[in-house]
This record gives structure tokens, sequence and C-alpha cells, in this order.
């Protein structure tokens, strides 16, 4: 997989965008207004930020490249089993504003770490795992 994709600016909502390198075809991607939505078996790519996407089951994930020092998420959505995760390093622990934390890996202050949020149907839940 592609890891540097050099997308359209200004995209409209619904424009579908090929990542192709040579002949070999990496995916295909759809602008849904936020996010490049990756389609088939991974979720979204490369999005960045405290605002948290809990509409896609094969998941959306953030600040890959460099986590994120913010100390309070949010969520949009609610597809039932949707999740994301989005690396984290902050000096206090953060929460996700709406969701109830569960039991996880220990938080370590300015550690990277993966925050896991996903929708449970009545909640949203979130914990800690290691890298």
């Amino acid at each position: 997989m592609a890891t540097n994709i050099n997308f359209p600016t200004s995209p409209t909502v619904g424009q579908v965008y090929t990542y192709v390198d040579g002949t070999n075809v990496y995916a295909t991607y759809v602008w849904n207004g936020t996010i490049w939505q990756a389609q088939g078996d991974i979720g979204p790519i490369g999005d960045t930020g405290v605002a948290l996407s809990l509409t896609n089951k094969d998941g959306v994930y953030y600040n890959m490249s460099a986590a994120n020092a913010g100390t309070t998420y949010t969520t949009t959505g609610t597809t039932l089993g949707a999740f994301c995760v989005s690396r984290v390093n902050s000096v206090t622990e953060p929460v996700v504003t709406g969701a109830t934390k569960i039991d996880g890996t220990t938080f370590v202050s300015s550690t990277d770490i993966h925050l896991w949020v996903q929708y449970f149907g009545a909640t949203v839940q979130y914990w800690f795992a290691k890298l």
C-alpha cells in the first residue's frame, strides 16, 4: 500500500480517486466531504485531529504519521460496530467526550500510544493500547 498519496485538491462530495502506480492499482478512495474514504477492506486513512468518526466498520485511522497531543476528543456518527484508532502522545490522559473509558493499557504520559474508540449501539467506549 502506498504511503504518500497526492489526493486531488478541492474535491467534490462523491468524487472518486484511484491511486495507481504504474499498472498496479493500490486503492480507490471516495471523498465524503471530510476525508478520502478508502473503498474495500481497509478504512479511511490519513486523517488527523481530535474529531473522530464512528461511521466505518472497517475503521478510521487518525494521526498515524505523527501522534496528536490533544487531550479532549469528540466523536461523530453512530454506525454499529464502527471504530477508530488515533495515535496520541500528551502529558495528561486524553478523554473522549460522551464516551465511557474501559480497561486497556495504562496511559503513560508523553509516550506514543493508540487511543481506540468504538460505537457499541448504546454506548461509545474507549481504551488505550500499546503501540
